[in-house]
């Protein structure tokens, strides 16, 4: 039987599988190009961008 090699450290198995921070998410919503296609809600990164303080609490908690 063939043995699976072990690809990453524990440590980064870590840090790939930790809950994302509320920082991390927005990090990523607003590292998204403005007028790039929307997503399957139809939104465009230039609305997350926009509102932001109004959808992005529901937003990082759907994320999360």
């Amino acid at each position: 039987m063939k043995k699976i090699p072990k690809l990453i450290t524990e440590e980064d198995n870590n840090k790939l599988t930790s809950p994302f921070s509320n920082e991390k998410v927005h990090e990523a919503i607003i590292g998204m190009g403005k007028d790039k296609a929307p997503g399957p809600n139809g939104f465009p990164p230039r609305f997350f961008h926009t509102y932001w303080d109004v959808v992005g609490e529901d937003v990082t908690r759907a994320i999360q």
